[in-house]
């Protein structure tokens, strides 16, 4: 047999082809039969349909794999936004049954939408990049009811499509609000503790008046920066608004005192002496007054007592001494001035009884009718003789 006998060759080549368009397989001994050029092309066949055979073969695994994938894959057209494909996932996050159910009635894929704005800023990011990431929307569901999807696109002008991916949102969503509303609620109710707590701090920083002039200040529990800052702001407010001369601060109520506490004590003595007031220190134990010797607190310049029924009593005993030699000090004025005024009037009452005396002496005798009005004339005196 001929190998280039025409009749030959053409039998072989259909066999081959058939072969080739079959399974994309080609038989050497039908290459060897054929001439070198078709030989050659026909080699050259059976590698592109096993390449495309290969490619379709992927082509349907990968559409299988999107139909079983547990997320939304979409694909909408772009001249009228209808939907060209979607899996079951996506369906089902719309409400719908199926592809065929969604294209059927939802209709254009902007439909879905609920709020006009997100669908205008999904429009407006496609056009600016082409593509949109993480974009979360809230979408009306096929019964109505409001969902929420994020969602991830690219736009295929070329193609004339827009692909993504899409997957629910809604659960997470609810955990979001959840958790915002749950911080909302820890934010009110922190903001409670704190007017609660910051009541309770200025609760426990009271100052009473004990009398005029005097203030109480009676201290309970820890000394820490916060509650010195509000019982300095509590006193000072005091000491102007009462002109208080006197603060008496009783420390028998304080648990311990640290180096912190023995500071913020000095200023906030400090802070009263400023004002012209002074500072009497009452209830110091044996452990505070050896708490304030170890930090050399500087209590030289402040009245102590041991506690504050001491030092009420020394300021009742000071405030008595003072209002009797205040007393003292007005009777002796009083009498100063009595005597004063007694010394003023001696003289007005000496002129009165010399007018009084000189009034009552009698008068000389008016001379007779006919004499001299005149005094007589006085005798003259002798003559001196010449030696």
């Amino acid at each position: 047999m001929n190998p280039l006998d025409p009749d030959v060759a053409t039998s072989t080549l259909l066999r081959a082809l058939q072969r080739v368009t079959r399974d994309g397989s080609v038989d050497p001994a039908d290459l060897a039969t054929l001439p070198p050029e078709l030989s050659e092309a026909l080699a050259t066949l059976a590698e592109r349909v096993s390449a495309l055979e290969v490619r379709a073969g992927r082509a349907d695994h990968l559409e299988q794999t999107i139909e079983r994938l547990p997320i939304g894959f979409f694909r909408n057209s772009l001249a009228n936004g209808k939907i060209l494909y979607c899996n079951p996932a996506n369906a089902q996050l719309l409400g719908y049954a199926s592809m065929v159910d969604a294209q059927e009635n939802m209709g254009h894929s902007t439909a879905a939408y609920v709020h006009p704005e997100e669908r205008d800023a999904m429009r407006a990011a496609l056009v600016r990049d082409g593509r949109v990431d993480a974009f979360r929307v809230a979408v009306r569901r096929k019964d109505g009811a409001i969902g929420h999807v994020e969602f991830s696109a690219r736009l295929y002008p070329q193609e004339g499509y827009l692909e993504g991916v899409m997957i629910d949102y809604s659960t997470q969503k609810r955990r979001e609000e959840q958790l915002a509303s749950a911080n909302e609620a820890l934010r009110q109710r922190s903001e409670l503790l704190e007017a609660q707590r910051e009541t309770i701090l200025r609760l426990s920083v009271p100052v009473v008046e004990i009398w005029d002039g005097v203030l109480g200040v009676p201290l309970i529990g820890r000394l820490d920066g916060e509650r010195t800052r509000l019982l300095m702001d509590a006193i000072l407010s005091h000491v102007v608004r009462k002109q208080a001369r006197t603060v008496v601060v009783d420390m028998t109520g304080i648990d311990a005192v640290t180096e912190s506490t023995a500071s913020n004590l000095l200023k906030l003595a400090r802070a009263i002496r400023l004002l012209g007031s002074r500072v009497v220190l009452c209830g110091i134990r044996s452990e505070i007054a050896r708490t304030l010797v170890e930090f050399d607190a500087e209590l030289g310049t402040f009245q102590v007592h041991a506690s504050l029924k001491d030092g009420i009593a020394a300021l009742i005993r000071e405030s008595r001494a003072k209002a009797a030699a205040a007393a003292k000090r007005a009777t002796a004025s009083a009498r100063a001035a009595e005597a004063a005024e007694a010394a003023a009037s001696a003289p007005a009452s000496a002129s009165t009884a010399a007018s009084a005396t000189a009034t009552a002496a009698p008068r000389p005798a008016a001379p007779p009718s006919g004499a001299s009005a005149t005094a007589p004339a006085k005798p003259a005196a002798p003559k001196s003789s010449a030696p």
